[in-house]
């Protein structure tokens, strides 16, 4: 598939620390290790959840910069672009279904800190949140002729 690696790194890092520093969650360094897959996981959702619901604000911007897994996706298999977009829900998907294995897997350990508990539950809500937000939002919801004209 499409390497977000960078992307995901990065969303995910600035996620992981922001939501445990705004939280006063502290977790021990096995906790940090325990959890990291599922921060990345979650850091995948949000880019790629981003992606999907931006393309169609984006795809009118004229740039040489491809900043959106769509055309990647619609260029790396010789795709139309609906059905890269329906490959890049399919792959969100996919990685929510991931997520939601790798939770199970924590909370499955013996001993589960309440602050791992608190940061593995604001992880999920901070994606939902993300995915909402993408999905609603003016900035990628506004009627795109009105994007001609603004």
């Amino acid at each position: 598939m499409i390497n977000h690696e960078l992307t995901n790194e990065n969303v995910s890092r600035v996620c992981s620390h922001f939501t445990r520093w705004a939280m006063d969650i502290h977790l021990t360094d096995e906790e940090s290790n325990a959890v990291q897959e599922f921060e990345w996981t979650l850091g995948g959702v949000l880019a790629l959840t981003n992606d999907y619901f931006s393309w169609n604000k984006e795809r009118l911007q004229s740039t040489d910069r491809v900043r959106n897994a769509v055309p990647l996706l619609m260029r790396q298999y010789s795709l139309p672009q609906e059905q890269a977009q329906l490959l890049l829900k399919g792959m969100i998907i996919r990685e929510e279904e991931k997520a939601k294995i790798l939770r199970l897997a924590l909370e499955g350990r013996d001993e589960l800190s309440l602050d791992l508990k608190r940061y593995i539950e604001a992880l999920e809500l901070y994606a939902g949140g993300n995915c909402y937000w993408s999905a609603t939002c003016p900035r990628y919801n506004r009627p795109q002729e009105e994007l001609l004209y603004a």
